[in-house]
């Protein structure tokens, strides 16, 4: 496979670990939770922009500009749940 993912068999892996029941429910939108999580990581991307703003000190600006580089990354792996798997906004 040259180190393709084979996404449904793993599926079918946690579908027979946890059952198909729960599997659905794992998937299951909840429009509040979802919504409050967007809004939340949102805010704190806001936020760590606004600090690194202001922040004069080079090495803790960096260490911030890291840490939002890998926020972004934590934010897209969450929206992409949110909006892909669990159909937020449909």
């Amino acid at each position: 496979m040259n180190g393709d993912i084979d996404v449904i068999s793993i599926s079918r892996e946690i579908k027979s670990y946890i059952g198909d029941k729960e599997y659905k429910k794992i998937h299951k939108s909840n429009k509040l939770i979802d919504s409050c999580t967007t809004l939340f990581t949102i805010m704190i991307f806001f936020s760590l922009i606004i600090i690194i703003g202001k922040n004069e000190t080079t090495w803790v600006k960096i260490l911030l500009i890291v840490v939002q580089g890998f926020f972004i990354q934590i934010m897209a792996l969450v929206h992409h749940d949110i909006f892909v798997h669990r159909r937020l906004g449909k």
